[in-house]
């Protein structure tokens, strides 16, 4: 089967400009080689990144540092040794992990999980600014250092460096409601649709669909809303382009739009 080509259209290329390094192209995630047990936001994270433009030569090229940088970075579960004798022999060294941070008396301890090392010194700074490290913990790019402990007798020699999140551990409203501000009703209702998986063209308008007696019983029925959002919505076609804006709160802003609410 030959693949789908999709070609940017004017609204592409302003939500590329005004949410620049927040538009993710999923039809690339396909293309990156990466094994199985790599976080589908890793990777869309990443093409976010690297491969937020519109010319072809440029994408090609990102999707290179896409590929080196897992291959170099990604910590697979079975690879912790090598991992910390990497940071060992090298000093230190770049890491994509699961990072985790619990109190133990006074003083924060990081335990990045595929790197295999539950005590590793962590900056107070980024518990504060990340409170979600106390709780499900992130996912992040991890600079790590090998510096021994000589209070801990050498047993807990990793220190985190700089730590960069993957997964939204903050997220500022405020931001996203002024750069709405850019977009016409019509463009944003397009924008948010498509950031569920629905491709507005071919509709006479958008906000057609939103008027049609399902939509309004879903509106209405709080548990039809959930189940027909959550799963016809989101689901019903493949997803075309992502913003890395939380579900609940496209759906919220779609709703708000719609109904001038």
């Amino acid at each position: 089967m030959a693949e789908t080509v999709f070609e940017r259209d004017e609204l592409d290329l302003k939500a590329n400009d005004v949410f620049s390094g927040k538009v993710v192209r999923k039809d690339l995630v396909r293309k990156v080689k990466v094994g199985a047990n790599v976080p589908v936001f890793v990777l869309e994270y990443l093409l976010g990144k690297y491969c937020a433009s519109s010319d072809q030569m440029a994408i090609d090229m990102g999707l290179q540092v896409v590929n080196d940088t897992l291959a170099d970075n990604y910590i697979r579960p079975d690879e912790s040794n090598k991992a910390q004798s990497k940071v060992k022999e090298k000093g230190s060294h770049d890491f994509i992990d699961k990072v985790k941070v619990r109190l133990v008396d006074s003083k924060y301890w990081a335990e990045v999980e595929n790197f295999g090392h539950k005590k590793v010194h962590i900056p107070d700074s980024y518990v504060v600014k990340y409170e979600r490290l106390l709780t499900q913990g992130i996912w992040a790019q991890v600079k790590m250092r090998f510096e021994v402990d000589e209070d801990s007798g050498g047993r807990y020699p990793f220190w985190i460096e700089k730590l960069s999140p993957i997964q939204i551990a903050y997220f500022n409203l405020e931001e996203y409601q002024e750069l709405r501000k850019r977009f016409s009703t019509e463009e944003w209702i397009n924008l948010v649709m498509r950031s569920m998986g629905y491709e507005p063209q071919g509709m006479e308008t958008a906000s057609n669909f939103f008027s049609s007696p399902v939509w309004g019983r879903c509106v209405k029925e709080t548990s039809i809303w959930s189940s027909w959002v959550q799963g016809a919505l989101v689901k019903a076609m493949p997803f075309k382009r992502y913003l890395h804006i939380p579900r609940y709160l496209l759906v919220q802003q779609l709703l708000r739009t719609c109904l001038g609410t």
